[in-house]
């Protein structure tokens, strides 16, 4: 049984190699992070543009950013080549830790019986799930904050409750919300979970208190952007959110469980849980104060109210199920366990399993055929390619209403597919110099550019600064007045725009030209330090 178990771990490494190789990418929002890293290089700091200009803190990993940072001083490896060989590394090991989660699952001994078999079937539905595989690359830290929340979430549901335990339970939260700025709910949720076992365990003590060090390493970062950026949240935050937009949401959850028939996770769910209600036993084990329940609970309430965050206020993402990248292993671990938790047979529990893996195949994998040769902009632009009429007359309603579902999100810059992210990277790559011919281009009188995409750009040319016109990386921006308020106006990650005058107040002397390239234009006047406080002030006070 353990070479059978290992020979299936060695086929899934391999499938994920291939699967790496296939969608690899990275797009152009990587080399925000990578020019942040630059800016550090350089001895600014984790900042976009170079002083006098304002510190300000748009990338949204923290970790990531320091990760690269790290591998680039240490190794010498710069992070357009470092990034996606540590996301296929933090990859391989969130795939280690669905194994162990499949293996310490608590199965009837009916099922426990099948649980090669289960774990065959979910290490199958993980390396064949195309979000999963699109988030293995991209130059983000989708795959670094993935594997994190995955081993939090297996260390608060199979962790033992020993101070060891929740020591790692900490860290793993630390990290997460250095991953992302919403890794901070895993971090309220841990210190929750230590509360409980801390009351289970006799009360407050300084000894409890050891495993929730760690905790101190979000608060100390939250302290610290607050000092150097002058806010509490990233700018991302302020220059992507402009009101609640559950009607994106929900059309992008749609389409998520639509595309991979997780409505089949969901049903069994809702099945589990009245069962449970009517039995009583949760009721009884919560009465009875159970620890390690009311941990579990707590970890099901941080990435219910994680996904209700990002479903209903945020509007989903403006990359393909990204957000939803860490649901793909949790649902396919769960569901043996949710199917039995609802009255099926171990038989019909593992057929559960296999239907949901093998009716998540077509709509993605037909959609990924017929656009994977694509690599013009034009073929790619608002990339929306309609499955329903690939597949049988019978089956083209189902399709047809995930058609409909992903017409509406690509219109508004929602969930835009991984090979529309693929070829505009790589267009962006040949349209403009190397890094070392942009770094040609001196600080020397503050050079300016006023751009619209401002990735790759902000990477190859180092000492220019860059006015990000969406304001992600713009403190003004992001704190002006939005473009697009209604939900029909609305494209994800595109609301906002510079207020009037402010781009020519930085009198902006460089170009990108129509093909090929940058022209530098002299100024009649050199741009001061002065000027550039000035309109940075002027332009916020006037926007608060």
């Amino acid at each position: 049984m353990t070479l059978l178990r290992a020979a299936l771990c060695a086929a899934a490494a391999a499938a994920l190699w291939v699967g790496w190789n296939a969608f690899w990418f990275q797009c152009d929002d990587a080399y925000i992070a990578f020019r942040y890293v630059s800016a550090s290089q350089l001895g600014w700091g984790y900042t976009w543009n170079p002083p006098p200009f304002r510190p300000v803190e748009g990338y949204t990993s923290f970790l990531w950013v320091a990760l690269l940072d790290g591998v680039w001083r240490g190794l010498g490896v710069p992070p357009p080549v470092a990034a996606n060989r540590l996301a296929l590394l933090f990859s391989a090991a969130s795939l280690a830790l669905v194994v162990a989660m499949v293996l310490r699952l608590r199965l009837s001994p009916g099922l426990a019986r099948w649980r090669t078999a289960v774990l065959a079937l979910v290490l199958l539905g993980v390396v064949s799930n195309r979000t999963f595989l699109a988030w293995t690359s991209s130059g983000l830290e989708t795959a670094l904050f993935g594997f994190l929340l995955l081993a939090w979430v297996a260390i608060g549901v199979f962790g033992s409750g020993s101070r060891r335990s929740l020591a790692a339970l900490s860290l793993a939260a630390g990290l997460l919300a250095l991953a992302r700025p919403d890794g901070l709910l895993f971090a309220a949720a841990t210190a929750a979970i230590l509360v409980v076992r801390a009351a289970a365990g006799g009360g407050v003590s300084a000894r409890a208190l050891v495993p929730a060090l760690p905790l101190l390493i979000p608060a100390l970062h939250v302290a610290w952007r607050r000092a150097h950026y002058g806010f509490w949240v990233p700018n991302t935050y302020y220059a992507k959110q402009v009101a609640a937009w559950p009607e994106s949401g929900v059309r992008y959850f749609a389409a998520f469980v639509l595309e991979y028939a997780y409505w089949i996770w969901l049903a069994l769910a809702l099945a589990a849980g009245l069962r449970a209600l009517r039995g009583g036993a949760l009721a009884a084990r919560l009465r009875a104060g159970d620890p390690a329940l009311a941990s579990r609970l707590l970890v099901g309430a941080a990435l219910a109210l994680h996904f209700a965050y990002y479903t209903l206020r945020v509007g989903g993402d403006h990359f393909e199920f990204r957000v939803y990248q860490h649901w793909v292993p949790l649902l396919l671990i769960s569901l043996p366990m949710v199917a039995e938790r609802a009255g099926l047979s171990p038989r019909r529990s593992l057929a559960a399993l296999v239907a949901m893996i093998l009716l998540g195949w077509p709509l993605p994998w037909l959609h990924w055929w017929h656009t994977r040769e694509l690599v013009t902009r034009a073929e790619t632009f608002k990339l929306h390619h309609r499955v329903s009429p690939h597949l049988p007359a019978g089956l083209r309603w189902y399709a047809a209403a995930w058609d409909d579902l992903e017409g509406w999100l690509i219109r508004h810059l929602v969930g835009l597919r991984h090979q529309e992210h693929k070829i505009f990277g790589e267009l962006q790559l040949a349209r403009f110099p190397s890094r070392a011919q942009g770094a040609q281009i001196t600080g020397d009188g503050h050079p300016v550019l006023a751009y619209h995409t401002i990735g790759v750009p902000g990477w190859v040319l180092p000492h220019v600064a860059v006015i990000d016109w969406f304001g992600l990386n713009d403190v003004v921006i992001a704190h002006s007045k939005p473009r697009r308020v209604t939900s029909e106006e609305r494209q994800m990650a595109h609301d906002r725009g510079p207020p009037e005058g402010y781009l020519d107040c930085f009198r902006p002397n460089v170009f990108v030209l129509k093909k090929y390239g940058f022209s530098v234009r002299p100024r009649a006047r050199e741009l001061t330090d002065d000027e550039i406080r000035a309109c940075e002030t002027r332009f916020l006070t006037g926007s608060e």
